[in-house]
């Protein structure tokens, strides 16, 4: 998990507790929908500056808030979290606090996200192998994030938190590279 800002992290704390309360039902809701707004304020420039901007009063930012809330239909505990935020001119830290109610929701489940990138479209049964083998070597659940990135040549890397496999390519050819020059200079 990336460094959140103490006051990020007490928030998106707060708000996964109260969630949590309510049942896992309620935490995967809150988690989805800060999400959700963390998506939307990168798809609508507008809307994040006007939720960022300091010249903005935060009555002003609460009325446009109001008015986004409206809109796509949030429960009422992300409503209320979003009140507070704004309340308490917290609402610049939307997407730090929703990266970290999707790690503490993560750290509540047992579970970890694994960030896969492969040289080509990997089968359905090459993810699952390659899931339970981060499972056992983690001991968590692991959520597969899968891309793919051709410049790689070759083979797949995994980031599971610190953890790193790099079996690609084009490390490989990296690595013979500093190699040899290495061997030219001694």
């Amino acid at each position: 998990m990336s460094l959140a800002s103490a006051a990020a992290r007490r928030y998106a704390e707060a708000f996964v507790e109260s969630a949590a309360a309510k049942g896992d039902q309620a935490l995967s809701t809150l988690r989805d929908e800060f999400n959700g707004l963390a998506k939307v304020l990168d798809e609508i420039p507008e809307l994040a500056d006007l939720m960022l901007n300091p010249a903005v009063t935060v009555e002003e930012r609460g009325k446009a808030l109001d008015q986004v809330m409206a809109n796509i239909g949030l429960s009422d505990l992300t409503q209320r979290c979003l009140k507070l935020l704004s309340e308490k001119d917290r609402i610049g830290e939307i997407r730090e606090i929703a990266k970290t109610v999707d790690a503490l929701a993560d750290e509540r489940a047992g579970r970890e996200q694994a960030f896969v990138t492969s040289a080509i479209e990997m089968s359905e049964g090459a993810i699952d192998q390659l899931r339970r083998a981060l499972e056992k070597r983690t001991g968590k659940k692991i959520q597969m994030n899968v891309s793919v990135d051709p410049a790689l040549i070759g083979g797949i890397r995994a980031e599971v938190g610190s953890y790193v496999l790099d079996g690609t390519i084009r490390t490989e050819l990296e690595r013979l590279r500093v190699a040899l020059e290495n061997q030219d200079r001694a």
